[in-house]
């Protein structure tokens, strides 16, 4: 039996991780999902898409809602560039431990995908697999996939991207900034597919 907690923010690759949680639980309570405020600049943005996605989803279980403090954050970068938080995604997996053996979770997922792995190691499987907990491993199913192909497949499952929150830095009126690199990924991909 598979139960996996899932590192979810609200955003493309974490939704469509959700996704192939549930399909490969044996039943639904079995998959968790966690969102972790870690100071992100569109943490209300990602809270409200992830709710919001889960209610699309009648998904059961509550989403598990935590803060989690990342030594040293820094979020460098404007308009196009990169945004680079050292030490994220080791810091959101260590925070959902504790509760992954609470609810007795077998592994931890998250959305590292293929066109993030070439610049930021914690995306690569390698890496996830140098840091678990033998107890409960970090995961990242989707490491093979481009964001065309995430887009896609959410397509086929009847999900709009739209309906999920994809950028790192909302505009004042809290819109999608549309020129940071995950916005411009996401234009690209939905462009190709």
């Amino acid at each position: 039996m598979v139960k996996p907690l899932v590192l979810f923010s609200g955003g493309l690759d974490s939704a469509l991780c959700l996704l192939r949680a549930l399909d490969v639980a044996s039943v639904h309570d079995h998959v968790f999902a966690a969102f972790l405020d870690y100071g992100q600049p569109a943490v209300e943005q990602e809270v409200v898409a992830a709710a919001r996605f889960l209610r699309m989803l009648y998904y059961l279980s509550p989403l598990l809602i935590g803060r989690v403090r990342v030594p040293g954050v820094s979020l460098l970068g404007s308009g196009d560039g990169p945004r680079i938080v050292p030490g994220r995604n080791l810091a959101l997996y260590r925070a959902v431990l504790p509760s992954a053996y609470a609810l007795g979770c077998d592994r931890v997922w998250y959305g590292a995908i293929a066109d993030d792995a070439a610049d930021y190691e914690d995306c690569r499987s390698s890496w996830a697999a140098s840091v678990s907990d033998p107890g409960i491993p970090l995961e990242a199913p989707l490491a093979s996939l481009t964001k065309r192909d995430v887009v896609r497949e959410l397509r086929k499952r009847g999900v709009d991207p739209r309906f999920l929150w994809s950028c790192y830095s909302p505009s004042p009126d809290g819109r999608a900034c549309g020129a940071c690199r995950s916005c411009v990924a996401l234009e690209a991909a939905m462009v190709e597919v």
